[in-house]
């Protein structure tokens, strides 16, 4: 029998949240404009538990918020550790995204 375990990030301090802003878009994207953002904070909020981004573009980057979120770095990312730019997956109409990683006054 399968017991429900607590999640293990329940109760992690985490100090930053990311913003994820609608930069360009290219060609005939129904779901995005430019401008749009969108606030992701662990855990989520009521006003952010259901955001409206393509589930096919959060895919491309999920795992980009997340290391974001917990503080982590890529190697690419020198120049500037709390800015990152990702794509959807749909090279016809494609839309550009940047993720920005924000402080918590916590």
């Amino acid at each position: 029998m399968y017991a429900a375990k607590k999640c293990v990030l329940h109760g992690k301090d985490i100090k930053n949240k990311v913003i994820v802003t609608v930069k360009e878009s290219h060609g005939d994207c129904t779901l995005h404009k430019v401008g749009e953002r969108f606030e992701i904070t662990y855990p989520p909020t009521p006003e952010n538990r259901s955001i409206d981004i393509c589930p096919l573009a959060l895919n491309a980057f999920y795992y980009k918020i997340y290391g974001m979120l917990f503080g982590g770095q890529f190697p690419w990312q020198e120049e500037n550790p709390d800015s990152f730019v990702a794509n959807c997956p749909d090279f016809d109409n494609m839309v550009v995204f940047e993720l920005k990683r924000v402080k918590l006054d916590k």
